[in-house]
């Protein structure tokens, strides 16, 4: 989380980004770097759900995608912050 925070800040454009919606923190700097999980945790099957067997086969229990426009947003930044650490300016490449 702290590498990917200050891959984040170290872009002005990215950190910016932060602030608009629908994340909207009003200071880039309180992000601590973290993104919610690809897809939110599995609830646990209960006796009471009326499926005995182990895995349940009821889709209430499964583990479902994380599609918050908070998290998409997140990793938008977060890529492109990765990818402008890792893809070299055009500058840079040898002719």
């Amino acid at each position: 989380n702290q590498a990917r925070r200050e891959r984040v800040l170290a872009h002005e454009d990215l950190a910016k980004a932060l602030t608009q919606p629908p994340l909207a923190l009003d200071d880039p700097r309180k992000w601590t770097g973290w993104i919610p999980p690809r897809t939110d945790p599995e609830q646990t099957c209960s006796p009471w759900c009326g499926k005995h067997h182990d895995p349940c086969s009821n889709t209430q229990h499964r583990a479902r995608i994380n599609d918050s426009p908070i998290r998409a947003q997140l990793v938008e930044i977060a890529a492109e912050a990765l990818r402008r650490e890792t893809t070299p300016a055009l500058d840079e490449i040898e002719p």
